[in-house]
């Protein structure tokens, strides 16, 4: 069974049971330790680490104990040998043992990995978001406020109401719920953000970044094949004899190999010649056993000397998997986006220094907004009855504006 171990900066164990071999009977027998943390009892003991497409290396303090708990001995893989994801081996041998070869599979230390509900919401918020929100905001709001205020419609405070209701926009702080975003019927290109608000390189940047981590998401259901497929991809195994004793030379080989436990397949295996130090053989994994991510690739060999059965799980690219960094990265630009165009759209100066807000609370005021006048000055009150937002004078030959109040 394959063990897995984290690549996180600390030292890793994987625990297995080992078997010792009698110098003057040859009988073989399971070793026990006495008590937790004793040393494992053998002589010369070698434990050598091999990872994906490198040399196998020697640890430099080989470290074995009893784990009385589990009733198994402890292997320490030091942090520092550890380089790499995916598949490795770790090869152990001493005097009177019998030798044995370990596959582990090291993965990420970061273990979210993303359901398939998170993926199906995180690719809605981010159609969304690739849709031109602010495209979308203005068109909705232009039609609204066109379809209320054509040149035939009498301006009185039910219609203007239901204009800015029909608008969808925010409301103003302090105006007990009545909206106050009234805006003229012109075009509504933002010309003009100010310090702190989205400008359009910023949300252009953003674009660039929602476009790359939908990328990823979408390559959440591949993955990476790299770790056993094509002609130059070797596999390392031991093989035994009936009497359970290594194996050094293997003649007239066959082979065979099935997927997911589907039909049994022959092949001709390619073996390189014994290394004696990993105390394996490498087959190489032909371009026929075309497998996918979450495979099951088993393989028996028979020689004439003995057999040996190969088990591979094939995992996907750790690196292709949606991590809980990542998503809250996501999160973190869907929250933060809808402040930013609001805020760029309501902060557009429109004309002189008045900005778009401004101008909408000035209209409001015009439109829906209590007039009061006294000695020939009119004053025109905010939604909440009590602001002056427009004071002026009336002639016969025009209006003179006294003061705009917009904040």
């Amino acid at each position: 069974m394959t063990q897995k171990i984290y690549r996180d900066g600390t030292d890793q164990y994987v625990m297995i049971r080992l078997g010792g071999i009698d110098p003057g009977t040859g009988a073989q027998s399971i070793l026990f330790g006495g008590y937790e943390g004793e040393p494992l009892p053998i002589e010369n003991l070698v434990i050598v680490w091999s990872e994906y497409k490198k040399e196998g290396e020697a640890i430099t303090t080989p470290t074995i104990t009893w784990d009385s708990s589990a009733g198994m001995w402890k292997i320490l893989i030091p942090h520092g040998n550890i380089t790499q994801y995916g598949s490795a081996w770790l090869n152990v041998s001493g005097t009177a043992m019998i030798p044995v070869a370990i596959e582990v599979e090291t993965v990420h230390e970061d273990t979210y990995y993303a359901t398939d509900a998170d993926i199906t919401a995180m690719r809605a918020i981010i159609d969304l978001l690739t849709a031109d929100p602010l495209g979308a905001i203005n068109a909705q709001v232009d039609t609204a406020i066109s379809d209320a205020a054509t040149a035939n419609t009498v301006a009185t405070p039910t219609n203007v109401a239901s204009a800015i209701s029909a608008a969808g926009l925010a409301t103003a702080a302090g105006i007990s719920g009545v909206p106050n975003a009234v805006w003229a019927n012109e075009t509504r290109t933002i010309t003009a953000v100010p310090t702190g608000a989205a400008t359009a390189t910023a949300l252009s940047v953003v674009q660039g970044d929602i476009t790359s981590i939908k990328s990823t998401v979408e390559g959440i259901s591949g993955g990476s094949m790299d770790q056993i497929v094509g002609t130059t991809k070797k596999h390392p195994f031991a093989a035994y004899n009936a009497a359970g004793e290594e194996i050094t030379t293997l003649t007239n080989i066959t082979g065979y190999y099935s997927i997911n436990g589907e039909t049994k397949n022959s092949f001709t295996p390619e073996i390189s010649a014994y290394d004696s130090d990993m105390h394996s053989f490498y087959l190489t994994i032909p371009d026929i056993m075309a497998v996918f991510p979450h495979d099951s690739l088993q393989i028996s060999l028979t020689a004439t000397e003995g057999t040996a059965d190969i088990l591979i799980n094939v995992i996907p690219d750790p690196e292709s998997f949606a991590k809980a960094s990542e998503l809250a990265s996501i999160k973190a630009i869907t929250e933060l986006l809808p402040t930013e165009i609001l805020e760029a759209i309501d902060n557009e100066v429109l004309d002189g220094t008045y900005t778009r807000i401004q101008v909408e609370r000035i209209l409001a005021a015009v439109l829906a907004g209590n007039r009061t006048r006294s000695g020939g000055i009119d004053t025109f009150r905010g939604l909440d009855g009590s602001k002056p937002r427009l004071i002026t004078t009336l002639a016969p030959d025009g209006r003179t504006v006294i003061n705009r109040d917009g904040d």
